[in-house]
Protein backbone atom coordinates (compact mmCIF):
# COMPACT_ATOMS: atom_id res chain seq x y z
CA UNK A 1 0.00 0.00 0.00
CA UNK A 2 1.33 3.43 -0.95
CA UNK A 3 2.28 5.97 1.70
CA UNK A 4 -0.05 8.95 1.78
CA UNK A 5 1.30 12.48 2.18
CA UNK A 6 -2.10 14.20 2.43
CA UNK A 7 -5.25 12.59 3.81
CA UNK A 8 -8.70 14.18 3.85
CA UNK A 9 -11.48 12.45 5.79
CA UNK A 10 -15.08 13.75 5.94
CA UNK A 11 -13.94 17.34 5.28
CA UNK A 12 -16.71 19.96 5.15
CA UNK A 13 -16.78 23.74 4.93
CA UNK A 14 -19.86 25.63 6.03
CA UNK A 15 -20.37 29.32 5.24
CA UNK A 16 -22.80 31.43 7.28
CA UNK A 17 -24.93 34.07 5.65
CA UNK A 18 -23.83 36.50 8.39
CA UNK A 19 -20.17 37.32 8.95
CA UNK A 20 -18.14 36.35 12.03
CA UNK A 21 -20.52 33.58 13.00
CA UNK A 22 -19.08 30.24 13.97
CA UNK A 23 -20.43 27.24 12.05
CA UNK A 24 -21.14 24.04 14.00
CA UNK A 25 -23.46 21.03 13.75
CA UNK A 26 -26.41 23.03 15.13
CA UNK A 27 -25.95 26.10 12.91
CA UNK A 28 -28.86 27.22 10.74
CA UNK A 29 -28.82 28.98 7.36
CA UNK A 30 -25.45 27.45 6.45
CA UNK A 31 -24.30 27.05 2.87
CA UNK A 32 -22.05 23.99 2.69
CA UNK A 33 -19.31 24.70 0.19
CA UNK A 34 -17.83 21.22 0.85
CA UNK A 35 -19.81 18.16 1.93
CA UNK A 36 -17.75 15.25 3.24
CA UNK A 37 -14.65 15.14 1.02
CA UNK A 38 -12.40 12.12 1.58
CA UNK A 39 -9.35 11.00 -0.40
CA UNK A 40 -5.58 10.42 -0.13
CA UNK A 41 -2.72 12.02 -2.04
CA UNK A 42 0.35 9.80 -2.24
CA UNK A 43 4.10 10.28 -2.00
CA UNK A 44 5.70 11.36 -5.30
CA UNK A 45 2.35 12.17 -6.88
CA UNK A 46 1.25 15.25 -8.85
CA UNK A 47 -2.40 15.59 -7.88
CA UNK A 48 -4.93 17.87 -9.60
CA UNK A 49 -8.29 19.34 -8.55
CA UNK A 50 -10.87 20.44 -11.13
CA UNK A 51 -14.46 21.65 -11.03
CA UNK A 52 -16.84 24.25 -12.40
CA UNK A 53 -17.21 27.69 -10.86
CA UNK A 54 -18.82 27.46 -7.42
CA UNK A 55 -18.13 23.73 -7.16
CA UNK A 56 -15.98 24.05 -4.02
CA UNK A 57 -12.70 23.52 -5.86
CA UNK A 58 -11.21 26.83 -4.71
CA UNK A 59 -12.42 26.28 -1.13
CA UNK A 60 -10.73 22.88 -1.03
CA UNK A 61 -7.53 24.41 -2.44
CA UNK A 62 -7.54 27.07 0.28
CA UNK A 63 -7.91 24.41 2.99
CA UNK A 64 -5.03 22.37 1.54
CA UNK A 65 -2.94 25.54 1.25
CA UNK A 66 -3.64 26.48 4.87
CA UNK A 67 -5.53 29.66 3.98
CA UNK A 68 -8.81 28.36 5.42
CA UNK A 69 -9.83 25.78 8.01
CA UNK A 70 -12.34 23.01 7.48
CA UNK A 71 -15.54 23.02 9.55
CA UNK A 72 -15.53 19.28 10.28
CA UNK A 73 -13.44 16.27 9.42
CA UNK A 74 -9.73 15.62 9.37
CA UNK A 75 -6.84 16.92 7.28
CA UNK A 76 -3.48 15.21 7.78
CA UNK A 77 -0.35 16.60 6.12
CA UNK A 78 2.39 13.99 6.52
CA UNK A 79 5.35 16.25 5.85
CA UNK A 80 6.60 19.82 5.51
CA UNK A 81 4.16 21.84 3.38
CA UNK A 82 5.14 24.77 1.14
CA UNK A 83 2.53 27.00 -0.50
CA UNK A 84 3.39 28.74 -3.77
CA UNK A 85 0.63 31.24 -4.47
CA UNK A 86 -0.14 33.86 -7.09
CA UNK A 87 -0.74 36.12 -4.09
CA UNK A 88 2.91 36.24 -3.11
CA UNK A 89 4.05 35.15 0.35
CA UNK A 90 7.22 37.23 0.02
CA UNK A 91 8.00 40.39 1.99
CA UNK A 92 7.55 43.18 -0.56
CA UNK A 93 9.80 45.60 1.34
CA UNK A 94 12.76 43.19 1.17
CA UNK A 95 14.99 42.04 -1.67
CA UNK A 96 14.88 38.55 -3.16
CA UNK A 97 18.13 37.64 -1.41
CA UNK A 98 16.77 38.80 1.97
CA UNK A 99 13.54 36.83 1.51
CA UNK A 100 15.46 33.70 0.60
CA UNK A 101 17.82 34.09 3.58
CA UNK A 102 14.84 34.52 5.93
CA UNK A 103 13.26 31.33 4.58
CA UNK A 104 16.52 29.39 5.02
CA UNK A 105 16.85 30.69 8.59
CA UNK A 106 13.32 29.52 9.42
CA UNK A 107 14.02 26.06 7.94
CA UNK A 108 15.99 23.18 9.43
CA UNK A 109 18.86 23.66 6.96
CA UNK A 110 22.11 23.86 8.94
CA UNK A 111 24.45 26.84 8.73
CA UNK A 112 27.16 25.09 6.68
CA UNK A 113 24.64 24.32 3.87
CA UNK A 114 22.81 27.67 3.90
CA UNK A 115 25.13 29.40 1.39
CA UNK A 116 24.84 26.54 -1.08
CA UNK A 117 21.03 26.58 -0.76
CA UNK A 118 20.94 30.35 -1.39
CA UNK A 119 23.12 29.85 -4.48
CA UNK A 120 20.84 27.07 -5.80
CA UNK A 121 17.70 29.20 -5.38
CA UNK A 122 19.21 32.24 -7.12
CA UNK A 123 20.61 30.12 -9.95
CA UNK A 124 17.23 28.48 -10.65
CA UNK A 125 15.26 31.76 -10.39
CA UNK A 126 17.72 33.40 -12.83
CA UNK A 127 17.07 36.93 -11.49
CA UNK A 128 20.30 38.52 -12.66
CA UNK A 129 20.89 42.01 -11.20
CA UNK A 130 17.30 42.08 -9.90
CA UNK A 131 18.24 39.80 -7.00
CA UNK A 132 19.17 42.90 -4.95
CA UNK A 133 15.93 44.76 -5.88
CA UNK A 134 12.89 44.84 -3.59
CA UNK A 135 10.06 42.43 -4.33
CA UNK A 136 7.60 45.33 -4.71
CA UNK A 137 9.45 46.25 -7.92
CA UNK A 138 9.08 42.72 -9.41
CA UNK A 139 6.60 41.65 -12.10
CA UNK A 140 4.24 38.73 -11.30
CA UNK A 141 6.49 36.47 -13.40
CA UNK A 142 9.62 37.39 -11.39
CA UNK A 143 7.83 36.96 -8.05
CA UNK A 144 6.63 33.52 -9.16
CA UNK A 145 10.21 32.58 -10.10
CA UNK A 146 11.49 33.42 -6.62
CA UNK A 147 8.69 31.55 -4.84
CA UNK A 148 9.00 28.44 -7.00
CA UNK A 149 12.79 28.35 -6.63
CA UNK A 150 12.46 28.64 -2.84
CA UNK A 151 9.86 25.84 -2.78
CA UNK A 152 12.07 23.57 -4.90
CA UNK A 153 15.32 23.97 -2.89
CA UNK A 154 14.31 24.84 0.71
CA UNK A 155 13.02 21.62 2.29
CA UNK A 156 10.74 20.51 -0.56
CA UNK A 157 8.25 17.82 0.50
CA UNK A 158 4.59 18.75 -0.13
CA UNK A 159 4.19 21.70 -2.53
CA UNK A 160 0.79 23.33 -3.10
CA UNK A 161 0.67 25.28 -6.38
CA UNK A 162 -2.07 27.90 -6.14
CA UNK A 163 -2.45 29.54 -9.56
CA UNK A 164 1.24 30.39 -9.82
CA UNK A 165 2.04 28.51 -13.04
CA UNK A 166 -0.16 30.81 -15.12
CA UNK A 167 2.18 33.74 -14.34
CA UNK A 168 5.24 32.13 -15.97
CA UNK A 169 6.62 32.75 -19.44
CA UNK A 170 7.01 29.73 -21.76
CA UNK A 171 10.73 29.21 -21.15
CA UNK A 172 10.57 29.31 -17.35
CA UNK A 173 7.34 27.27 -17.39
CA UNK A 174 9.14 24.40 -19.14
CA UNK A 175 12.07 24.74 -16.74
CA UNK A 176 9.62 24.48 -13.84
CA UNK A 177 7.88 21.42 -15.28
CA UNK A 178 11.23 19.66 -15.71
CA UNK A 179 12.18 20.40 -12.10
CA UNK A 180 8.81 19.16 -10.85
CA UNK A 181 9.27 15.87 -12.71
CA UNK A 182 12.76 15.51 -11.19
CA UNK A 183 11.47 16.16 -7.66
CA UNK A 184 8.67 13.64 -8.16
CA UNK A 185 11.28 10.91 -8.72
CA UNK A 186 12.68 11.87 -5.29
CA UNK A 187 9.27 11.33 -3.69
CA UNK A 188 8.14 14.98 -3.49
CA UNK A 189 4.39 15.61 -3.75
CA UNK A 190 2.59 18.35 -5.72
CA UNK A 191 -1.01 19.58 -5.70
CA UNK A 192 -2.52 21.91 -8.32
CA UNK A 193 -6.02 23.33 -8.76
CA UNK A 194 -6.69 24.75 -12.21
CA UNK A 195 -9.27 25.20 -14.96
CA UNK A 196 -6.63 24.54 -17.63
CA UNK A 197 -7.62 20.94 -18.43
CA UNK A 198 -4.86 20.45 -20.99
CA UNK A 199 -2.24 21.50 -18.44
CA UNK A 200 -3.82 19.32 -15.75
CA UNK A 201 -3.95 16.25 -17.98
CA UNK A 202 -0.30 16.72 -18.99
CA UNK A 203 1.15 17.40 -15.52
CA UNK A 204 -0.90 15.34 -13.08
CA UNK A 205 -1.02 11.62 -12.28
CA UNK A 206 -4.49 11.69 -10.74
CA UNK A 207 -7.34 14.21 -10.55
CA UNK A 208 -10.23 14.79 -8.15
CA UNK A 209 -13.37 16.33 -9.67
CA UNK A 210 -15.35 18.42 -7.19
CA UNK A 211 -18.96 19.36 -8.05
CA UNK A 212 -21.60 20.96 -5.80
CA UNK A 213 -19.30 20.51 -2.81
CA UNK A 214 -18.96 16.76 -3.30
CA UNK A 215 -16.35 14.43 -4.75
CA UNK A 216 -17.80 13.37 -8.10
CA UNK A 217 -14.87 11.33 -9.39
CA UNK A 218 -11.22 10.57 -8.66
CA UNK A 219 -8.71 8.56 -10.65
CA UNK A 220 -6.30 8.72 -13.57
CA UNK A 221 -6.20 12.19 -15.06
CA UNK A 222 -7.29 11.28 -18.59
CA UNK A 223 -10.37 9.35 -17.41
CA UNK A 224 -11.53 12.01 -14.93
CA UNK A 225 -11.07 14.84 -17.45
CA UNK A 226 -13.17 12.90 -19.96
CA UNK A 227 -15.97 12.40 -17.42
CA UNK A 228 -15.82 16.07 -16.47
CA UNK A 229 -16.01 17.22 -20.11
CA UNK A 230 -19.05 14.96 -20.66
CA UNK A 231 -20.78 16.63 -17.70
CA UNK A 232 -19.89 20.14 -18.92
CA UNK A 233 -21.28 19.30 -22.37
CA UNK A 234 -24.50 18.01 -20.78
CA UNK A 235 -24.83 21.07 -18.56
CA UNK A 236 -24.20 23.49 -21.43
CA UNK A 237 -26.83 21.68 -23.48
CA UNK A 238 -29.60 22.38 -20.96
CA UNK A 239 -32.13 25.06 -21.69
CA UNK A 240 -31.97 28.16 -19.48
CA UNK A 241 -35.06 27.00 -17.61
CA UNK A 242 -33.71 23.50 -16.92
CA UNK A 243 -30.29 24.85 -15.98
CA UNK A 244 -31.83 27.28 -13.49
CA UNK A 245 -33.90 24.46 -12.00
CA UNK A 246 -30.81 22.22 -11.73
CA UNK A 247 -28.78 24.95 -10.01
CA UNK A 248 -31.57 25.67 -7.51
CA UNK A 249 -31.91 21.99 -6.63
CA UNK A 250 -28.18 21.68 -6.05
CA UNK A 251 -28.14 24.85 -3.89
CA UNK A 252 -31.02 23.47 -1.86
CA UNK A 253 -29.05 20.27 -1.26
CA UNK A 254 -26.06 22.27 -0.01
CA UNK A 255 -28.24 24.28 2.39
CA UNK A 256 -30.06 21.21 3.76
CA UNK A 257 -26.90 19.13 4.17
CA UNK A 258 -27.02 17.11 7.42
CA UNK A 259 -23.55 17.10 8.94
CA UNK A 260 -24.74 14.88 11.84
CA UNK A 261 -25.53 12.16 9.30
CA UNK A 262 -21.95 12.48 8.04
CA UNK A 263 -20.68 11.99 11.60
CA UNK A 264 -22.84 8.87 11.93
CA UNK A 265 -21.25 7.51 8.75
CA UNK A 266 -17.78 8.25 10.17
CA UNK A 267 -18.71 6.56 13.45
CA UNK A 268 -20.02 3.41 11.75
CA UNK A 269 -16.84 3.14 9.69
CA UNK A 270 -14.18 3.84 12.35
CA UNK A 271 -15.65 3.04 15.78
CA UNK A 272 -15.47 -0.34 17.52
CA UNK A 273 -18.03 -1.72 19.98
CA UNK A 274 -15.25 -2.07 22.56
CA UNK A 275 -13.88 1.45 22.03
CA UNK A 276 -13.39 3.31 25.36
CA UNK A 277 -15.90 6.08 25.98
CA UNK A 278 -13.10 8.61 26.48
CA UNK A 279 -11.68 7.85 23.02
CA UNK A 280 -15.12 8.14 21.40
CA UNK A 281 -15.77 11.55 22.98
CA UNK A 282 -12.32 12.77 21.96
CA UNK A 283 -12.84 11.66 18.36
CA UNK A 284 -16.26 13.29 18.20
CA UNK A 285 -14.84 16.57 19.46
CA UNK A 286 -11.99 16.32 16.93
CA UNK A 287 -14.49 15.65 14.11
CA UNK A 288 -16.60 18.73 14.86
CA UNK A 289 -13.62 20.99 15.42
CA UNK A 290 -11.75 20.02 12.27
CA UNK A 291 -8.80 18.69 14.24
CA UNK A 292 -6.23 16.18 13.01
CA UNK A 293 -7.24 12.99 14.85
CA UNK A 294 -5.16 10.29 13.16
CA UNK A 295 -7.57 7.40 12.50
CA UNK A 296 -4.81 5.31 10.95
CA UNK A 297 -2.68 5.78 14.06
CA UNK A 298 -5.57 4.63 16.28
CA UNK A 299 -6.13 1.52 14.14
CA UNK A 300 -2.40 0.76 14.36
CA UNK A 301 -2.48 1.21 18.13
CA UNK A 302 -5.48 -1.13 18.35
CA UNK A 303 -3.63 -3.79 16.35
CA UNK A 304 -0.60 -3.42 18.63
CA UNK A 305 -2.91 -3.89 21.65
CA UNK A 306 -4.26 -7.12 20.14
CA UNK A 307 -0.70 -8.25 19.46
CA UNK A 308 0.25 -7.58 23.08
CA UNK A 309 -2.74 -9.67 24.26
CA UNK A 310 -1.63 -12.53 22.01
CA UNK A 311 1.91 -12.29 23.43
CA UNK A 312 0.52 -12.41 26.99
CA UNK A 313 -1.47 -15.56 26.19
CA UNK A 314 1.59 -17.17 24.61
CA UNK A 315 3.59 -16.23 27.72
CA UNK A 316 1.02 -17.86 29.99
CA UNK A 317 1.14 -21.04 27.87
CA UNK A 318 4.95 -21.08 28.03
CA UNK A 319 4.84 -20.68 31.82
CA UNK A 320 2.36 -23.55 32.12
CA UNK A 321 4.58 -25.85 30.05
CA UNK A 322 7.63 -24.72 31.99
CA UNK A 323 5.82 -25.46 35.27
CA UNK A 324 5.04 -29.03 34.16
CA UNK A 325 8.63 -29.62 33.07
CA UNK A 326 9.92 -28.12 36.33
CA UNK A 327 7.70 -30.42 38.42
CA UNK A 328 9.02 -33.50 36.62
CA UNK A 329 12.60 -32.26 37.06
CA UNK A 330 12.08 -31.72 40.81
CA UNK A 331 10.60 -35.23 41.15
CA UNK A 332 13.54 -36.78 39.33
CA UNK A 333 16.04 -34.71 41.31
CA UNK A 334 14.49 -35.81 44.66
CA UNK A 335 14.89 -39.45 43.64
CA UNK A 336 18.55 -38.84 42.81
CA UNK A 337 19.12 -37.09 46.15
CA UNK A 338 17.61 -40.04 48.02
CA UNK A 339 19.92 -42.43 46.21
CA UNK A 340 22.93 -40.20 47.01
CA UNK A 341 21.90 -40.11 50.70
CA UNK A 342 21.81 -43.92 50.96
CA UNK A 343 25.23 -44.19 49.33
CA UNK A 344 26.60 -41.57 51.72
CA UNK A 345 25.41 -43.50 54.77
CA UNK A 346 27.10 -46.63 53.46
CA UNK A 347 30.41 -44.78 52.94
CA UNK A 348 30.18 -43.33 56.47
CA UNK A 349 29.81 -46.80 57.99
CA UNK A 350 32.87 -48.00 56.08
CA UNK A 351 34.94 -45.06 57.36
CA UNK A 352 34.01 -45.91 60.98
CA UNK A 353 35.41 -49.37 60.53
CA UNK A 354 38.62 -48.04 58.96
CA UNK A 355 39.03 -45.63 61.90
CA UNK A 356 38.83 -48.49 64.40
CA UNK A 357 41.57 -50.35 62.57
CA UNK A 358 43.76 -47.22 62.51
CA UNK A 359 43.72 -47.09 66.34
CA UNK A 360 45.74 -50.29 66.46
CA UNK A 361 48.76 -48.60 64.83
CA UNK A 362 51.70 -48.00 67.19
CA UNK A 363 51.87 -44.68 69.11
CA UNK A 364 55.37 -43.88 67.77
CA UNK A 365 54.29 -44.17 64.15
CA UNK A 366 51.26 -42.01 64.80
CA UNK A 367 53.37 -39.37 66.54
CA UNK A 368 55.90 -39.26 63.67
CA UNK A 369 53.24 -38.94 61.05
CA UNK A 370 51.54 -36.23 63.11
CA UNK A 371 54.78 -34.18 63.27
CA UNK A 372 55.32 -34.42 59.50
CA UNK A 373 51.74 -33.46 58.86
CA UNK A 374 52.02 -30.38 61.13
CA UNK A 375 55.07 -29.15 59.25
CA UNK A 376 53.30 -29.47 55.92
CA UNK A 377 50.21 -27.61 57.20
CA UNK A 378 52.33 -24.79 58.63
CA UNK A 379 54.20 -24.40 55.32
CA UNK A 380 50.92 -24.39 53.35
CA UNK A 381 49.37 -21.75 55.65
CA UNK A 382 52.42 -19.47 55.26
CA UNK A 383 52.26 -19.66 51.45
CA UNK A 384 48.51 -19.10 51.47
CA UNK A 385 48.86 -16.07 53.79
CA UNK A 386 51.44 -14.46 51.46
CA UNK A 387 49.21 -14.99 48.39
CA UNK A 388 46.15 -13.51 50.13
CA UNK A 389 48.15 -10.48 51.24
CA UNK A 390 49.35 -9.79 47.67
CA UNK A 391 45.82 -10.20 46.31
CA UNK A 392 44.37 -7.78 48.90
CA UNK A 393 47.01 -5.17 48.08
CA UNK A 394 46.17 -5.44 44.34
CA UNK A 395 42.42 -5.04 45.04
CA UNK A 396 43.09 -2.00 47.25
CA UNK A 397 45.15 -0.30 44.51
CA UNK A 398 42.38 -0.96 41.90
CA UNK A 399 39.68 0.40 44.23
CA UNK A 400 41.70 3.57 44.91
CA UNK A 401 42.08 4.15 41.16
CA UNK A 402 38.34 3.63 40.60
CA UNK A 403 37.39 6.09 43.38
CA UNK A 404 39.79 8.67 41.93
CA UNK A 405 38.29 8.30 38.41
CA UNK A 406 34.71 8.55 39.79
CA UNK A 407 35.60 11.73 41.65
CA UNK A 408 37.06 13.21 38.47
CA UNK A 409 33.90 12.37 36.41
CA UNK A 410 31.64 13.76 39.15
CA UNK A 411 33.63 17.00 39.16
CA UNK A 412 33.36 17.33 35.36
CA UNK A 413 29.59 16.66 35.42
CA UNK A 414 29.10 19.27 38.15
CA UNK A 415 31.02 21.85 36.11
CA UNK A 416 28.98 21.01 32.99
CA UNK A 417 25.67 21.28 34.91
CA UNK A 418 26.68 24.64 36.36
CA UNK A 419 27.59 25.92 32.88
CA UNK A 420 24.23 24.77 31.45
CA UNK A 421 22.32 26.47 34.29
CA UNK A 422 24.23 29.69 33.72
CA UNK A 423 23.57 29.61 29.94
CA UNK A 424 19.82 28.95 30.51
CA UNK A 425 19.61 31.78 33.07
CA UNK A 426 21.33 34.22 30.67
CA UNK A 427 18.96 33.21 27.83
CA UNK A 428 15.84 33.74 30.00
CA UNK A 429 17.17 37.10 31.20
CA UNK A 430 17.83 38.14 27.56
CA UNK A 431 14.29 37.15 26.50
CA UNK A 432 12.71 38.99 29.46
CA UNK A 433 14.36 42.24 28.33
CA UNK A 434 12.72 42.11 24.87
CA UNK A 435 9.98 44.71 24.48
CA UNK A 436 6.92 42.79 23.21
CA UNK A 437 3.35 43.25 22.14
CA UNK A 438 0.47 40.77 21.94
CA UNK A 439 -1.12 39.58 18.68
CA UNK A 440 -4.05 37.23 18.09
CA UNK A 441 -3.78 34.28 15.68
CA UNK A 442 -6.15 34.62 12.74
CA UNK A 443 -7.38 32.24 10.04
CA UNK A 444 -4.41 31.17 7.89
CA UNK A 445 -1.74 32.53 10.25
CA UNK A 446 1.31 30.42 11.05
CA UNK A 447 4.31 30.93 13.29
CA UNK A 448 6.51 31.53 10.23
CA UNK A 449 4.18 34.19 8.73
CA UNK A 450 3.86 36.02 12.07
CA UNK A 451 7.65 35.94 12.48
CA UNK A 452 8.07 37.42 8.99
CA UNK A 453 5.47 40.14 9.62
CA UNK A 454 7.27 41.22 12.79
CA UNK A 455 10.87 41.01 11.50
CA UNK A 456 11.87 38.12 13.72
CA UNK A 457 12.27 34.34 13.52
CA UNK A 458 10.09 31.40 14.48
CA UNK A 459 12.70 30.19 17.01
CA UNK A 460 12.67 33.55 18.80
CA UNK A 461 8.86 33.55 18.99
CA UNK A 462 8.95 30.02 20.44
CA UNK A 463 11.48 31.18 23.08
CA UNK A 464 9.48 34.34 23.98
CA UNK A 465 6.23 32.41 24.37
CA UNK A 466 7.78 29.19 25.76
CA UNK A 467 6.18 27.19 22.94
CA UNK A 468 6.99 23.47 22.63
CA UNK A 469 5.91 23.30 18.96
CA UNK A 470 5.20 25.65 16.05
CA UNK A 471 1.51 24.69 15.82
CA UNK A 472 -0.91 27.56 16.51
CA UNK A 473 -4.71 27.72 16.70
CA UNK A 474 -7.10 30.49 15.73
CA UNK A 475 -7.76 32.91 18.59
CA UNK A 476 -4.52 32.07 20.39
CA UNK A 477 -2.61 35.11 21.67
CA UNK A 478 1.16 35.26 21.53
CA UNK A 479 3.83 37.89 22.22
CA UNK A 480 6.00 39.33 19.45
CA UNK A 481 8.85 41.88 19.55
CA UNK A 482 7.73 45.48 19.06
Amino acid sequence: MEDYKIRLEYVTKGIKSKKNRKVDKDSKDVYWALRGISFDIYRGEFFGIIGMGGSGKSTLSEILAGKAKQTTGFLTMAGHTTIVSYETQLRRDKTAVQNIQDAITDSSIDYKNSDQTLSNVLKFADLGVLKESKIEDYSPDMRARVELAMAFFIEPDIIILDGVLSALDDIFYQKTVDKIKSLQTEGKTFVLASQDLQQMEFLTNRIAWIQNGQLMDIGESENVVMSYLDFVAWYDGLTDEKRTKYDKERDAERKSFNVEALYTQYKETHFDPDMPRSVELRRREAFYNGQAFDNAKYESKKKKSHSKLALVLIGILILAVAGTVSAKYIQTNNAKQESISVDSRQRSSSKVKELAIAKSISASDVSKKGADSSKKIASSKAASSSSVKQKNESIARAEAARVSEAAKVSSEEAASSESAKKESSEKKESISKIDTKTVEIGDGDSLSSIATDNDTTSDKLMDINSLSSNLLHIGQKIKVPK
